[in-house]
């Protein structure tokens, strides 16, 4: 076997898993409500907890939830997600692979919006199906994305 790969493409990895760890920041939250995906933009609550995207209470979005090595609950609907009371951390700068809306046009260094109503991230907020929330600090650095329909988002700097 030769060991190399000329004009290929990796998979990106898996949705929450932090892909660049030389400058980041990560906070552990109290999940309120639920499910929480991997990889999913969350909001901090009044109360100090955080709450997937859309929440319904206005507040802004703070970061991303980090894949964790555990036994996470997981159906065949949201996929592998934290619940309710869970101990989550949460990536507040720094870069991680996350899930992109199917069909989403990406472009380098795009800025990333959140589809009110289902949470999807998107690089375009006339492709929302209804309200869009603009997520602070959040680019797509290469406008890349996989097979598998993920991509890397970049958070610059802390909202929190």
């Amino acid at each position: 076997m030769s060991g190399k790969m000329i004009g290929a493409y990796l998979d990106y990895g898996y949705a929450g898993s932090v892909s660049r760890s030389a400058d980041l920041v990560v906070a552990t939250y109290c999940a309120k409500g639920g499910p929480i995906s991997f990889g999913s933009p969350v909001v901090l609550n009044d109360d100090g907890t955080v709450s997937a995207v859309p929440d319904g209470n206005g507040n802004p979005i703070i970061g991303l939830a980090v894949r964790r090595v555990m036994q996470p609950k997981s159906n065949l609907e949201t996929g592998w997600f934290f619940e309710n009371g869970d101990a989550l951390d949460v990536l507040l700068r720094g870069a991680m692979t996350v899930p992109v809306k199917p069909g989403a046009v990406m472009k380098p260094l795009s800025k990333a919006y959140v589809e009110a109503e289902s949470g999807a991230l998107i690089t375009d907020p006339e492709d929302a199906e209804g309200g869009v929330c603009e997520f602070p600090n959040a680019i797509f650095p290469t406008g890349l994305m996989d097979g598998n329909g993920m991509a890397e988002l970049l958070l610059t700097a802390r909202s929190a």
